[in-house]
């Protein structure tokens, strides 16, 4: 009968009365045993939460960036040769394709593509129901639209070379381009990376206001970001600042970030400085050699770059260089670990040929010519270059061998020659060292190639079609083969090589063609160095490996995020 009586549970009173009535021995065991039940039950309580519970990128937050420089074109055809142009550009606008963080093309405005005709036709279909910002359908008019413009000599667009022949028209529907080409070309696809423009905005803007139209300054793309203010000086009316918006008609995943900004520098200096100071979360790149001057402690990331620099014999302007003894004496005593630790930090590697690590074809099976100044001194001996009026320039038959090396007054640079110079110094050459601005070695050097010895660099892409920089027909202006090299087996080896798409094939005629070139030391392969990318420690999310050039570091911007949130799994 008991049992049917309510169950009252006991008093906190009866519960003191229990606990005293208990031993010492009992009461200690008690207070365990509630404990570790108390304990295992927080433990499973923060086990089954972190097990459900993760932070996941969130909405949200500004990215403040410092770029040296000033923003005049921010329109894909002409951007190239403005790097402020170029990164606003890979913010702003959207090719066709892009490159992914390991530098593989990989859709963005096209869906899908097919190579046909054995490689001369390219047929590219669009994405459905994509917009511009402003509303209007992006078409296959607007792609043709863009390469045509690049193809207009009147516009001055660096990408014409890339465009040269090559026919562009509608496919089948709106949504389908075709580009149809007089050759095979593998690496093709690289070309369509470019921006595209909105036909309907530039159409009716006319060839010779091409250039100085205000869409340069106010752009509208079909990127992840669209420009929403734009601060200048007063007096000066210099662009101080952009500040740009997620564009919500962009046709991917929108960044989380919702806003960049943009500020500009006259120098990188006072880019380091702002940035030291935390009045930026970024620099836009700078160079290894100012890697000194940032604050201890902050987060900086770095990427491999498809880019060298190295020292370009013109043996049309110098009867001491068209010696290939000479100028193979000179690789050796050339110190590139030395430049590569005085100027670069050793952030990057010394370069032994004219395709980089990690590319297509490259190979470590070349003649190398490394350091050793006491060889070169026995070969310039062996040749009949020796010093004799004891002045401590050799000599030939007459001929000194004095060498002008000349090359821009960017700081690396010019480090870079007087180190060159004081190597060969110490094996008997007179080296004079000519330093230009950039806009003045372009005009007074490069397009006459009027130098004896050009210190300089080479951006190589993405892929290393080394056709332009080395092919005879591309010796002259305006194209870059900067040491006049003419060889008729490599000539023939670069045109087979850029219409194979068997990657096999192709990688053999590089490393045939790397030997040629090493062997007859039409120039010495210095250094390459990397991308250097000082940023804040919060940034998520980034991630950096491999760059076709500094600009595409934005290509997966819509992956990077300052905040985040606690979600349910």
């Amino acid at each position: 009968m008991r049992w049917d009586k309510p169950f009252n549970w006991p008093s906190p009173k009866q519960w003191k009365g229990l606990f005293n009535a208990l031993s010492f021995k009992e009461r200690v065991i008690l207070t365990l045993s509630l404990s570790l039940v108390a304990a295992g039950l927080t433990i499973w309580t923060v086990v089954f939460l972190t097990s459900h519970l993760a932070q996941k990128p969130t909405e949200g937050g500004t990215y403040t960036e410092a770029l040296v420089g000033q923003p005049r074109h921010i329109n894909p055809v002409l951007a190239a040769s403005n790097p402020v142009d170029r990164d606003l550009t890979a913010l702003i606008f959207s090719g066709l394709t892009r490159y992914d963080k390991n530098g593989k093309i990989v859709p963005d405005l096209a869906e899908r593509w097919d190579i046909l005709e054995d490689g001369k036709v390219y047929e590219f279909h669009l994405r459905p129901n994509i917009f511009w910002p402003d509303g209007e359908p992006i078409t296959a008019d607007d792609a043709i639209f863009t390469v045509q413009k690049i193809q207009n000599p009147a516009i001055h667009s660096p990408f014409l070379p890339n465009w040269l022949s090559v026919k562009t028209e509608q496919g089948q529907d709106q949504l389908t381009v075709k580009f149809i080409l007089t050759a095979p070309y593998a690496p093709f696809l690289n070309n369509t990376t470019v921006g595209i423009l909105p036909k309907h905005m530039w159409g009716d803007v006319p060839n010779e206001n091409f250039s100085s139209h205000e869409l340069n300054i106010k752009p509208m793309g079909a990127g992840m970001y669209a420009i929403t203010k734009i601060e200048r000086d007063r007096s000066s009316g210099a662009i101080n600042s952009l500040s740009l918006k997620t564009n919500d008609k962009y046709w991917n995943n929108l960044p989380y970030i919702q806003t960049i900004k943009i500020q500009f520098f006259e120098n990188m200096q006072a880019a380091i400085d702002t940035y030291n100071q935390r009045g930026v979360d970024a620099v836009g790149g700078i160079d290894p050699n100012m890697r000194g001057l940032l604050r201890p402690g902050r987060r900086i990331v770095s990427a491999t770059l498809p880019r060298y620099f190295g020292v370009f014999f013109n043996q049309t302007q110098s009867k001491a260089l068209a010696d290939r003894i000479v100028r193979i004496a000179l690789s050796y005593g050339t110190d590139k670990n030395k430049i590569l630790k005085e100027v670069w930090r050793q952030d990057g590697e010394a370069v032994i040929g004219p395709i980089l690590p990690g590319m297509i074809g490259y190979t470590s099976d070349l003649p190398i010519y490394g350091f050793d100044p006491e060889h070169a001194r026995k070969m310039l001996d062996e040749a009949g270059w020796t010093d004799s009026d004891q002045n401590g320039i050799r000599d030939k038959k007459g001929t000194q061998l004095a060498i002008v090396l000349t090359t821009s007054d960017a700081p690396e640079l010019t480090k870079t020659a007087d180190l060159l110079k004081s190597f060969w110094t110490d094996i008997g050459v007179a080296v004079n060292v000519k330093v230009l601005s950039a806009a003045d070695l372009r005009e007074q050097a490069i397009r006459p190639r009027s130098y004896e010895a050009l210190l300089y660099g080479y951006d190589l892409g993405a892929d290393p079609d080394p056709f332009s920089f080395w092919h005879s027909s591309q010796r002259f202006d305006p194209w870059p083969n900067l040491t006049l090299y003419n060889n008729k087996e490599a000539d023939r080896v670069l045109e087979e090589a850029r219409q194979k798409f068997d990657q096999e094939r192709r990688a053999e005629l590089y490393r045939a063609f790397q030997k040629m070139v090493v062997e007859d030391a039409p120039a010495i392969f210095l250094v390459s160095p990397k991308f250097i990318y000082p940023t804040i420690a919060n940034l998520e999310g980034l991630d950096l490996s491999f760059l076709p050039n500094p600009s595409w570091r934005f290509a997966e911007i819509n992956n990077w995020y300052l905040k985040t949130k606690l979600q349910w799994e």
